[in-house]
C-alpha cells in the first residue's frame, strides 16, 4: 500500500509487517518564499497525489513483471518524480531512503528518480490528481517497454499529458530513439540511421507513418483546456476560471478490437464549472463529449445554493462503460459512453427513495468526494475476468457526512450499454449482492488462517471488530435470494448493500482484490474463502480479504474486513 504523508514523505507499507517497509523523502525547496535563509534547507515540499506504476498482469501471476514497484509522485510545487524502487537495496525494512543525504556507511542504495517536471512545461497552478495510461505498442520488446501516457490535473483548468517511456531501464538504452520509431512517426530517427544506405530508412519511417494514422505523434505536452471546453463565446471563454479537481484515463478495452485503440487516449475530466468532458488526447482543442451537470431538487422544489453540483471526484468502471461521478450536492451522477464517445446520463444516486437518499439528509446534502469502483472478485488470471463484470455494479462512495455506502447500481447502470466484441460480458447482468454471503466452513480446498500471521496495526486508531461493528447488511435481502445468482431478479433501481457510518470525512477509498474462484497460481491450484472477520492474511496466498482502506481527516488508515 502506497500512502503519502507529511513533511515531503511517501511510504510504502507492508500489510505483512508492523511497519512501512521503504520510507521516501522528496527533495528539499531550494528557493523558498517566506521563509528565512537558514531555515530553507529544513523546507520540505509537499505531497498531492501518489500512484503504482498500472500493471497489466494479475497479483497472483509470478512473472508479474516489477512494473508495481515504480512510483509516480506530484507535489505542491508544482512537480512530478518517478520513483524506482526495484534499484532500491536495504538491509533494514527500517530505513529511511533520502536521495539527497546518503552516505558510504549506509546499507542500501537509493531509489532511482526522475523528474518529469520539465517535460510538463509550465504547470501554472497546484496539481490535484495524476494518472496514468500504459499503452500496447506492437513494437514493445520482451522486457515489456513501451509507451506511457502521464496527465496532470491542476487547479488552472488544465489537464497535461505527455508520452514517456514506459520501463525505465529501456529509458536509458542508447538505442532506443530507433526502438520508439513507430511511436514518432519516424522523427526520432538518429543521425545515424538518417545517413544509412539503402531505402531501410524510408521503410522505416512509412512504417513508422501507418501506425500513426489513427494516432498523431505527441510533440511534447498536450494541454488539454477544461475551462474553455464549454460552448461559450471567445470573450467568455478568456473570463472563465475553473479548477480541474479530478481527470482519470478511461480503462483500455479488454482485447485489441478493430477501431478500439483510441479508448488509450480517452481521458475523462470534472471541475468546478459543474461539467464533464471526455477527451481525445490527440485532438486536444475541443473534447469529443460534455455533460453538464444540473442541481438536484430537493424535497421543497428549489435547487441548492450553498453546494452547487461541483464535480468532486471521478471513477471508471474496469470496463470503460460507466464513469461515476461524486457531486458536491451530495449526489453522483452515473454517465455512459456510446459507441460515438457521447456522454449520456445513465442515473443519478441519491435523489429518491429507492436509493435511501444516499448522502443526502433532507435539505442539507454533503459533498461526494470520493467514488471508486472496487475490484473485489475474479475468477481466472485473465484480466477479462468475472471481476470485470460485477465492477460495473458495485461502487464505493464516501461523503463529507463520514458515511461510506456500497452500492449495487442495479441493471439501470448497465443498460443501454452497446456490446463491441469482448467488450461485454453477459455475467454483468448478474446480481452482486449474491456474492455477499458466507461460503460453506465445509469446504476441503479452503485455506485456513495462520495464527501467527502479524496482525495488520499499523496506523489504525481502533481495532477491526470494534471498525466491523459498524458495518450494517441487510440480512433480510440476503437471506431471501436463492444460492444461484442465476436466478436472481435485477433490482429496477440502484440500492445500498453495505452502509459504514465512518464518522470523519474521507479523503481516500481503495479496495483489495480478492481472487474467490478457483485460480491457478505458481503452487498449483487453490480456492480462497473469507471464512473469518479479522484481517489477518492468509498464509499460502498473501492476500488480504475483501478490505476497504479509508484515509481520512486524521493521521490514520482505518480497513474494514467486508463479509462476503
Amino acid at each position: 500500500m502506497l500512502k503519502n504523508c507529511k513533511k515531503g514523505t511517501v511510504r510504502l507499507w507492508d500489510l505483512r509487517q508492523k511497519h512501512a517497509s521503504h520510507c521516501i523523502n522528496l527533495p528539499k525547496l531550494k528557493h523558498a518564499t517566506l521563509v528565512k535563509e537558514e531555515e530553507q534547507n529544513d523546507v520540505k515540499d509537499e505531497i498531492t497525489s501518489v500512484l503504482f506504476h498500472p500493471c497489466r498482469r494479475t497479483a497472483l501471476q509470478q512473472d508479474s513483471s516489477n512494473h508495481n514497484c515504480r512510483i509516480y509522485v506530484s507535489t505542491l510545487s508544482k512537480k512530478v518524480y518517478h520513483y524506482d524502487v526495484r534499484k532500491t537495496s536495504s538491509s533494514s525494512c527500517h530505513n529511511q531512503l533520502n536521495d539527497n543525504n546518503v552516505t558510504a556507511t549506509e546499507k542500501f542504495t537509493p531509489p532511482k528518480r526522475r523528474d518529469y517536471t520539465s517535460q510538463f512545461g509550465t504547470i501554472m497552478d497546484d496539481i490535484n490528481q495524476i494518472s496514468l495510461q500504459p499503452l500496447l505498442q506492437p513494437f514493445e520488446s520482451n522486457n515489456g517497454a513501451g509507451l506511457l501516457l502521464l496527465s496532470t490535473a491542476d487547479d488552472d483548468g488544465d489537464i497535461r499529458i505527455i508520452e514517456t517511456l514506459n520501463d525505465y531501464n529501456y529509458a536509458d538504452n542508447k538505442n532506443h530513439q530507433q526502438r520508439a520509431v513507430a511511436s514518432t512517426g519516424g522523427k526520432a530517427l538518429s543521425k545515424k540511421n538518417a545517413k544509412g544506405k539503402g531505402g531501410s530508412n524510408k521503410k522505416t519511417r512509412k512504417k513508422g507513418q501507418q501506425q500513426e494514422q489513427q494516432r498523431r505523434a505527441y510533440d511534447g505536452c498536450r494541454v488539454l483546456r477544461h475551462a474553455g471546453a464549454s460552448t461559450l463565446s471567445s470573450e467568455e471563454k478568456k473570463e472563465q476560471v475553473a479548477l480541474v479537481t479530478s481527470a482519470v484515463f478511461r480503462p483500455p478495452p479488454p482485447s485489441q478490437t478493430k477501431g478500439g485503440h483510441n479508448r488509450y487516449y480517452e481521458i475523462a475530466s470534472g471541475g468546478t464549472d459543474c461539467a464533464v468532458h471526455l477527451w481525445d488526447a490527440t485532438r486536444p482543442k475541443q473534447p469529443c463529449s460534455s455533460y453538464q451537470v444540473e442541481q438536484s431538487l430537493n424535497e421543497g422544489g428549489g435547487g441548492q445554493v450553498c453546494n452547487p453540483p461541483m464535480v468532486q471526484g471521478l471513477s471508471w468502471s474496469k470496463s470503460g462503460r460507466i464513469l461515476a461521478t461524486g457531486l458536491g450536492d451530495g449526489t453522483i451522477l452515473l454517465l455512459r459512453v456510446n459507441r460515438h464517445r457521447n456522454l449520456i446520463a445513465s442515473g443519478r444516486l441519491g435523489c429518491n427513495d429507492n436509493a435511501r437518499n444516499g448522502h443526502t439528509n433532507g435539505h442539507n446534502s454533503c459533498a461526494v468526494g470520493c467514488v471508486h469502483f472496487p475490484q473485489f472478485f475474479a475468477s481466472t488470471l485473465d484480466e477479462s475476468s468475472i471481476s470485470s463484470c460485477y465492477g460495473d455494479r458495485l461502487l464505493v462512495t464516501g461523503g463529507n457526512d463520514g458515511m461510506i455506502l456500497l452500492w449495487d447500481l442495479g441493471k439501470n447502470a448497465i443498460e443501454g450499454v452497446e456490446a463491441n466484441g469482448n467488450d461485454f460480458c453477459e455475467e454483468s447482468m448478474l446480481d452482486p449482492r449474491s456474492l455477499f454471503q458466507n461460503e460453506s466452513d465445509n469446504d476441503d480446498n479452503s485455506i485456513e488462517e495462520n495464527d501467527n500471521n502479524a496482525e495488520i496495526t499499523n496506523n489504525i486508531d481502533k481495532s477491526i471488530e470494534a471498525e466491523t461493528a459498524r458495518v450494517s447488511l441487510f440480512d433480510e435481502e440476503i437471506k431471501s435470494m436463492p444460492n444461484s445468482p442465476l436466478n436472481i431478479d435485477m433490482l429496477p433501481q440502484p440500492s445500498v448493500i453495505y452502509s459504514i457510518n465512518h464518522e470523519k470525512k474521507p479523503n481516500w477509498l481503495c479496495t483489495s482484490t480478492f481472487f474467490r474462484s478457483t485460480a491457478t497460481g505458481g503452487s498449483g491450484t487453490m480456492k480462497i474463502i473469507n471464512k473469518s472477520k479479522d484481517c489477518s492474511l492468509y498464509d499460502n496466498s498473501r492476500i488480504i480479504p475483501p478490505t476497504l482502506f479509508v484515509a481520512d481527516t486524521s493521521n490514520n488508515i482505518t480497513l474494514y474486513n467486508l463479509s462476503i
